[in-house]
């Protein structure tokens, strides 16, 4: 037999191995959390001039807060939400990362004589 034959299945060994080590040595997670309530540009888009607090409160749920304006009859309501992800990866014995970003939003409604006036995010 060959020395070219004989080394063939040594061959194919490194060969598979050389494969599968990358995905071994390399790792990533990313971690998301929310929290307060997020309301989706679709679903605000609903909430309109003249609707009652009721239907706000149907579309959006209970506010975050509630912000009483000093003219009568007038109050903001707010829904405040956060995210926080973070990315974490890392190679074998030779680095690893992490990267954390949060966003903060605020969806307001803006009522007066428990009717919607104005809406708006921040």
């Amino acid at each position: 037999m060959s020395q070219a034959l004989r080394s063939l299945p040594l061959c194919s060994a490194v060969l598979g191995l050389s494969l599968l080590l990358p995905s071994c040595l390399i790792g990533s997670n990313r971690d998301v959390s929310t929290s307060g309530t997020y309301v989706s540009e679709t679903t605000l888009a609903q909430v309109k001039p003249g609707q009652s607090s009721e239907v706000v409160l149907g579309l959006l749920g209970e506010p975050s807060k509630r912000i009483q304006m000093e003219e009568e009859g007038h109050e903001i309501w707010k829904w405040s939400y956060s995210k926080v992800v973070r990315d974490k990866g890392a190679v074998f014995l030779i680095a690893k990362a992490e990267t954390t970003t949060r966003s903060d939003g605020a969806v307001h409604v803006e009522l007066k004589d428990d009717q919607v006036v104005k809406t708006w995010r921040d």
